[in-house]
C-alpha cells in the first residue's frame, strides 16, 4: 500500500482495501516503533546457540532467571523470542536421546502371563 500511495490518494486505497484509517495509521507507527523486547531475544539467541540447540524453552526460561531477568513463566515472552528468531531443537538428537534412555534404564516389558 505505501508503493500505491505515491500514485493515489489515502482515501481511494482505504475504500478498496476496507481498511479505516485509524488502522492503517496504527499499523504504521508499530512497524516504525523498535522492538521493546529485542534485549530479551538476543539472550534467549543467546543461551540456545551456547547449548548447541539442546535447550528447550524450559531450560532456557531458567538460565534467563538465573541470568537476571525477569520473565513471566506462564506467558512465556522466550517463547516469542523463540518463533521470532526462528530457533528451533533437534528433534533427531532428542529422540536417540530417549531412545537411549529407555534402553538404559528400562528393561523390555515383560507380556503377562494368562
Amino acid at each position: 500500500m505505501i508503493a500505491l500511495k505515491a500514485e493515489h490518494r489515502l482515501e481511494v486505497l482505504l475504500d478498496v482495501a476496507g481498511l479505516p484509517r485509524s488502522t492503517y495509521f496504527y499499523h504504521q507507527a508499530r512497524l516504525l516503533a523498535p522492538d521493546p523486547q529485542a534485549d530479551l531475544k538476543a539472550a534467549v539467541t543467546e543461551i540456545f546457540k551456547k547449548s548447541h540447540a539442546r535447550y528447550g524453552h524450559r531450560r532456557v526460561h531458567i538460565e534467563l532467571v538465573q541470568n537476571g531477568w525477569t520473565v513471566a513463566k506462564k506467558d512465556g515472552p522466550e517463547a516469542d523470542a523463540f518463533a521470532a528468531a526462528g530457533l528451533q531443537g533437534s528433534s533427531e538428537e532428542a529422540l536417540q536421546l530417549l531412545s537411549r534412555r529407555a534402553g538404559r534404564c528400562c528393561p523390555e516389558p515383560v507380556e503377562a502371563q494368562v
